[in-house]
């Protein structure tokens, strides 16, 4: 029998072990977690769970292609692990599979409530609708919640109270919007609707369970942020110089205080904002001047897909994408200075990539990747 070629997808997960942030890459080990001949571990989101240490919840989708490369069906999956990281501790659920010639599961997002219940939202780009599952004693529940060209890049969180609050492009109109849910009701409202404004959303709340979005401006090409007060909605923009805002994640820091990484696709780098009370500041993130040369230079071109987390202690950490290396890259910001590392060294790894930061500060990423194995 002659040996051939296969070009394998997988979805992998690192743990990292709590070194400081100044220390070069250790991470404790790598796990596949699904992997196969279709691409499996698009679009993943990780949430640690509140409860119980150690549990993680992962969301992501696989699509299946026949020997023409026509999409046939694509599954939308969610896995946690139960008592370890290996692979066999993982319990992997199709949430909802179809025949789909778009692919189910675009724009996926995930929250965990303090029961360590997921909530799942994704984008049918068949039905262009916004679609809701959430899992309850070993049982998926399944609705609609948003028609007609809405839904995409879809972001969702869970409250203190539990109440779920998310936030999506509405294609129809060239909107923000933002939902909140009672466990009851859906309440939707505009949030901004100023030209052609919420691709690329992004959303976190307070300690009063106060929304904040982050969202891309195409429009004026610009980073805009918006949040309700309690009253109203208010929006400003943090970023306008040259086409910035794409690939936008927000996070609320333990002051209260707005942080934002996102994509400079003028110069292709990774940049980040932060809110100090007073004012918006911008940086790129570089480790290096020669590094802050080559971002300004457009030599390189990284940092899209990023995420962002930030924890108790305060340092901001993300996880984002070199295409210029085809690797995944993590960043870390301790002071004014930034620190990257090169978590796995291995080409075209983490293209979709999700961070998250447990209570104990300790990070980990879940990412895709695609390699090449002979087989017989």
């Amino acid at each position: 029998m002659k040996s051939r070629t296969i070009s394998v997808f997988i979805l992998y997960f690192i743990v990292f072990l709590p070194v400081a942030v100044s220390s070069s890459a250790q991470f404790e080990e790598t796990i596949l977690i699904d992997g196969g001949d279709a691409f499996r571990g698009l679009h993943p989101v990780i949430m640690a769970d509140p409860q119980a240490p150690g549990l993680l919840h992962i969301c992501y989708f696989n699509s299946y292609y026949d020997n023409e490369s026509e999409l046939r069906y694509s599954d939308l999956k969610y896995t946690t692990n139960l008592n370890g990281f290996e692979k066999s501790h993982w319990t992997v659920d199709i949430v909802e599979n179809s025949d789909l010639t778009e692919g189910e599961g675009n724009y996926v997002s995930l929250a965990v409530d303090s029961a360590g219940r997921p909530h799942l939202f994704y984008y049918d780009p068949d039905e262009t609708s916004l679609k809701y599952a959430f899992l309850d004693n070993s049982t998926w529940y399944r609705e609609t919640i948003a028609e007609e060209n809405a839904g995409s890049f879809v972001s969702a969180t869970c409250d203190s109270s539990d109440n779920i609050q998310l936030c999506y492009y509405d294609e129809a109109d060239s909107d923000l919007v933002y939902v909140y849910y009672d466990r009851n009701t859906w309440l939707k409202s505009t949030v901004d609707s100023e030209g052609d404004v919420g691709q690329h959303c992004s959303i976190d709340v307070d300690s009063e369970n106060l929304p904040h979005i982050a969202y891309y401006d195409a429009t004026n090409r610009d980073l805009k942020y918006a949040y309700f007060n309690g009253t109203e909605w208010l929006q400003e923009t943090v970023d306008y110089k040259q086409d910035v805002g794409q690939y936008a994640s927000l996070v609320i820091t333990g002051s209260g205080l707005p942080a934002i990484a996102y994509y400079d696709s003028t110069f292709t780098a990774l940049k980040y904002a932060f809110y100090n009370g007073t004012r918006w500041k911008t940086e790129y993130v570089a480790d290096s001047v020669l590094d802050l040369i080559s971002v300004l230079g457009s030599s390189t071109d990284e940092g899209t897909y990023c995420c962002l987390k930030i924890g108790s202690d305060d340092i901001a950490r993300i996880s984002y994408y070199s295409v210029t290396y085809g690797r995944i890259f993590f960043a870390t910001r301790q002071g004014r200075s930034w620190y990257k590392e090169l978590p796995y060294d291995k080409t075209f790894s983490g293209p979709y990539n999700s961070l998250e930061i447990d209570e104990d500060d300790k990070p980990y990423i879940g990412f895709f990747m695609s390699e090449e194995r002979l087989v017989e």
